[in-house]
């Protein structure tokens, strides 16, 4: 996918505080490898930390969309797993460029 041209992302991981926790696939050079900040746009306790990471989105208490029986199940999640998305979905829009419709 790299060598095509595509735009790899990659959550940290949840192994914080301590610095070079950064796991995989994050910690490959491929990835721009995603933590995760609060509401307040501090860096999440449980966030891993590390040279290997390229910035931070909004990854703690996300309603999402939770896998189970039957339709509109939601919860409150954590993680940079839940970050990760907001980012690449940035990163998504920076490449359309300017003058491009978002919906």
């Amino acid at each position: 996918a790299k060598a095509a041209g595509v735009v790899l992302f990659a959550a940290a991981g949840n192994d914080g505080p301590r610095e070079g926790t950064v796991g995989y696939p994050g910690g490959y050079p491929e990835f721009l490898c995603i933590g995760a900040h609060d509401d307040k746009n501090n860096v999440a306790g449980f966030s891993s930390r590390g040279k290997a990471l390229f910035m931070a989105a909004p990854g703690v208490n996300i309603r999402a969309g939770i896998p189970g029986p039957g339709d509109g199940l939601f919860g409150t999640m954590s993680g940079t797993s839940m970050a990760t998305p907001n980012a690449a979905g940035l990163g998504a829009l920076w490449l359309a460029g300017p003058g491009q419709k978002h919906a």
